[in-house]
């Protein structure tokens, strides 16, 4: 039938479409600067400014393991000796504008001292980050949450966060959902100056992906003096704007360092470096690196390989029992006619909300979110909502009581899917006729005209 000859047409331009192979082992920053392990990292004797104390954990904001403080990490004379190198490496001003960060840095690499700082914070963070089997795409806090800067918990061993069916706050969407194991530290350090005057405005930290199975969650912010007036670190509630003044309003939690403190966080979490009213303050910022398992890997493509196996013999039946492109199965999901719903993790896609203010009605469109074409508005039509389709895709699925898949290319058949489907279909309820219920059929990219 002449659906099943398109379908196998997709299928073998499949086997043609050159894919291009992820850039691998790339460095966070290039630098020629290379920083030197503390002499006194290994020592048991000595003076009590030589050794390290006890460290201990302090978990801060909501407690649950999204932000806290590791107290005790470095000893005196080893945050004094990162600093001589930072000052004989040369700091620079950052390059920002001065009204969103005022700050010198310098980058220095070592995988020795990423390697012994990782031995020593360790034991205080959690076993994993576990992402399987979630899909609500929640990563909001409506900001009343009771304050816990009076409820601070000091632990000496790490420990496991309650399970929760929500998105981990803090942590980047784009994240495959696989259990995620901490590894290590980014070896290249970013160490930094605020002279009186020196701050940066709310923001959130970048991330940084080695590869496709190594990549940051965590910011792991080494504090290397406390001899200086100001320059607390906040966190900020959503009310709070990027790159704007501070609302004391919006504050959270104001953590105001020791030397030798280091504050681990989940990356995506708003906070900012407040002014520096006197005196140099000095940080190291890296970041916790993490891995899935090969078992975790092999594990999670099987599942893949099945359940789209499923998704190609309802194509290769053709009983009119399956749908793809953004169009059909967006309409397929709204009729509840979806039993199983497949979307890839990468979709190039947007959902707008566009507003007709002759007509007074609201209208859904959607369109790529990257090349042409883009959407295109009559001057009677304003955006309403934009967000990423997988994003509400995830956080709508339970409510049509459909399963939902987010799928990878790892797999022969992932690729399939997203090259030959356009990364998104299902398997339906019954039989939909798109030719009566649907308009337009067109693949997501081709979507955009009102």
């Amino acid at each position: 039938r002449h659906k099943t000859k398109m379908t196998r047409i997709k299928m073998n331009f499949i086997k043609k479409k050159k894919i291009t192979p992820q850039r691998k082992n790339m460095k966070y920053e290039q630098t020629i600067n290379e920083l030197q392990i503390p002499h006194t990292v290994g020592e048991t004797t000595g003076t009590e400014e030589n050794r390290p104390a006890i460290i201990t954990r302090i978990d801060i904001l909501d407690g649950d393991g999204s932000a806290f403080v590791l107290r005790g990490v470095l000893s005196q004379s080893e945050c004094e000796f990162f600093i001589d190198q930072a000052e004989n490496f040369g700091l620079q001003d950052s390059g920002y504008s001065h009204s969103i960060r005022r700050t010198d840095r310098v980058v220095a690499e070592s995988e020795q001292v990423a390697s012994f700082l990782f031995e020593r914070i360790l034991p205080f963070l959690e076993p994993s980050v576990d992402l399987t089997g979630i899909h609500d795409a929640d990563d909001s806090d409506d900001g009343d949450s009771e304050e816990t800067s009076g409820e601070e918990k000091a632990t000496t061993a790490s420990r496991e966060v309650p399970t929760t069916k929500c998105w981990p706050k803090g942590v980047d969407h784009s994240l495959r959902r696989w259990k995620w194991y901490p590894i290590g530290l980014n070896e290249v350090f970013r160490l930094c100056r605020y002279e009186p005057g020196g701050f940066f405005l709310p923001h959130f930290d970048g991330g940084y992906v080695r590869n496709e199975f190594e990549r940051s969650i965590k910011t792991c912010m080494v504090y290397l003096n406390d001899n200086f007036e100001g320059g607390p670190t906040s966190f900020y509630n959503d009310n709070q704007l990027h790159y704007h003044k501070v609302n004391p309003n919006n504050v959270l939690y104001e953590f105001k360092p020791q030397a030798g403190d280091v504050l681990i966080f989940n990356s995506k979490i708003l906070h900012d470096g407040g002014a520096v009213t006197s005196g140099f303050k000095y940080i190291m910022r890296s970041e916790v690196m993490y891995s899935p398992t090969e078992d975790s890997i092999r594990h999670k493509i099987n599942d893949e390989i099945s359940a789209l196996g499923m998704f190609m013999d309802e194509v290769i039946q053709d009983r009119g029992r399956y749908c793809c492109s953004v169009i059909n199965t967006m309409r397929a999901l709204e009729l509840g006619a979806i039993e199983r719903l497949f979307v890839w993790e990468n979709i190039d896609a947007l959902r707008y909300i566009l507003y007709d203010k002759t007509t007074d009605k609201e209208t859904t469109k959607y369109v790529a979110a990257s090349g042409i074409p883009k959407l295109e508005l009559d001057p009677e039509m304003t955006v309403r909502k934009e967000e990423p389709l997988l994003n509400w895709i995830c956080s709508h699925c339970e409510t049509q009581s459909c399963k939902l898949v987010v799928v990878s290319d790892r797999s022969h058949l992932g690729k399939q899917f997203v090259m030959g489907f356009d990364g998104i279909g299902a398997i339906l309820r019954w039989k939909v006729d798109f030719d009566k219920d649907c308009i337009d059929q067109r693949p997501c990219c081709e979507t955009s005209q009102p």
